[in-house]
């Protein structure tokens, strides 16, 4: 049956592939890495957010008027995968670097991930315990007002590569709509941000491993809402910089029962994130009302081996990560192809949130916050994306999907038949949509990817809805 007849479609989308694929099993594990209570680290230790509380006027107009921004951190899962410890100092590119110095660097880089990545994946007991104790930022986009009983929370999951703020310009389309319609509101959002991203980065320099596994972020993701979310949203208007963890009963309880009547939790992902955020789910259902995941990275294992994966992991070794100036990292990227079509509202997102000063270069000098290296490092996963669609069909059936991809290109979700079948790896209760943006679709157009989140929210969560 096609998805037009069950879900609200207004446009492109893959149908059911035929024949449906029989993947080799990847024997994927059936539950996450256990995640310890961390070493008691003294307040006096705790980190600060790298540049103070944000001011409420640096949200874009909309959502300043409707949500009050605040900043939280919290203990990432622990411990994290084994790896060796990550050296910054190892993978700079020298000053002055010409192409084939560039081009030798990166293939050099290349092998040595793989290398690290090989021992990892054969459980090679030589390779170091990472304990350090890591830390995520979370930003809290909060309504204004009182708490809705049938408001939403969204948790917000980014691309590799991006901070935790380059959905801003999407959430202000989104609450925007949302609020204008007044058939469906979001109560809150919680912006996940990955250790070695944005201003977490900056808080966890000098303890990361060299792999960045996506189940790390799995991890990261399930420790928050299971250890962190605020019991009480309605009353938790004023929260601490530092969230104070629950108690392990509240915790068993929202593995076993979930939120209750206290919140609807809507997970929103892109690319890598969307991937992590559904393999949460997987592993803990009940934390879970529904997924919305924009151009997620899950294939097939016949697809995993595709070169382009590979080029990703070589293209952000090789990758510009510091300028003069401001001024020259912006101009930098409104010439360069990958970056040229943004919206402009995203890039000014990303040049506030992404780049961070370097003054042992220069008065003016500027960087990139997360080491590009690490990038690098996130893309050389290779066994998490197929083991994810593998894992897909034991989902639980009550969480509904809806997927979001590309009407442009389907190369960054391995082509039009692996993309198929993830879209109908689990037919029930699930559906799909294309709209005509490019994989990187919340940095192209927030105007289009936030019209196709609110299109399927209101169906699903308005009075007027076809659930109601």
């Amino acid at each position: 049956m096609c998805p037009s007849v069950l879900r609200p479609i207004d446009g492109e989308f893959y149908a059911p592939p035929n024949p449906i694929l029989r993947s080799p099993t990847l024997n994927p594990p059936q539950t996450y890495a256990p995640i310890l209570t961390p070493p008691v680290i003294p307040s006096a230790l705790l980190p600060r957010l790298p540049y103070g509380s944000r001011d409420q006027s640096s949200l874009p107009g909309s959502l300043s008027a409707t949500h009050v921004l605040s900043t939280h951190i919290v203990t990432a899962a622990w411990p994290r995968a084994p790896s060796e410890l990550f050296i910054e100092s190892e993978h700079e590119p020298p000053e002055n670097e010409s192409k084939q110095e560039r081009k030798a660097r990166v293939l050099r880089g290349r092998e040595y991930l793989n290398a690290r990545r090989e021992a990892f994946e054969s459980r090679d007991e030589s390779v170091p315990r990472r304990e350090e104790v890591l830390y995520s930022a979370f930003n809290r986009y909060r309504r204004k007002g009182p708490w809705l009983r049938d408001g939403l929370t969204l948790l917000v999951t980014h691309a590799v590569g991006f901070p935790k703020e380059i959905w801003e310009p999407t959430y202000a389309k989104i609450v925007e709509q949302t609020e204008a319609s007044g058939t469906v509101r979001v109560n809150e959002i919680w912006a996940y941000e990955n250790p070695n991203h944005g201003d977490s980065a900056i808080i966890n320099a000098g303890k990361f491993g060299v792999l960045a596994p996506w189940e790390d972020k799995s991890r990261d993701i399930i420790h928050f809402l299971l250890h962190y979310l605020p019991i009480d949203p309605s009353a938790s208007a004023d929260l601490p910089l530092h969230l104070p963890r629950l108690p392990d009963s509240v915790a068993e309880e929202r593995r076993q029962r979930g939120f209750l009547d206290e919140r609807t939790l809507v997970g929103l992902g892109h690319s890598a994130g969307a991937t992590a955020l559904l393999r949460a789910a997987v592993w803990e259902p009940k934390l879970f009302h529904c997924l919305m995941l924009v151009e997620p990275i899950i294939m097939t294992i016949e697809a995993s081996t595709a070169p382009v994966y590979g080029m990703w992991a070589e293209g952000a070794i090789g990758r510009r990560s510091k300028w003069s100036s401001l001024t020259e990292a912006y101009n930098s990227y409104k010439i360069s192809p990958s970056f040229s079509y943004w919206d402009p509202t995203v890039l000014e997102t990303f040049m506030k949130h992404g780049i961070m000063e370097d003054k042992g270069r220069g008065p003016n000098a500027v960087k990139l916050k997360g080491p590009a290296f690490l990038e690098a490092s996130v893309f050389s996963e290779r066994a998490f994306q197929p083991e994810t669609y593998e894992h897909m069909a034991v989902l639980n059936k009550d969480i509904e999907i809806r997927f979001i991809f590309s009407g442009k290109s389907n190369v960054a979700t391995a082509g039009e038949v692996s993309t198929a079948h993830v879209a109908w790896r689990r037919p029930e209760n699930t559906s799909n949509i294309k709209i005509p943006v490019s994989h990187l679709m919340v940095q192209e157009s927030p105007t289009e990817v936030s019209k196709a989140i609110v299109h399927f929210l209101r169906w699903k969560y308005s009075s007027k809805g076809a659930h109601l």
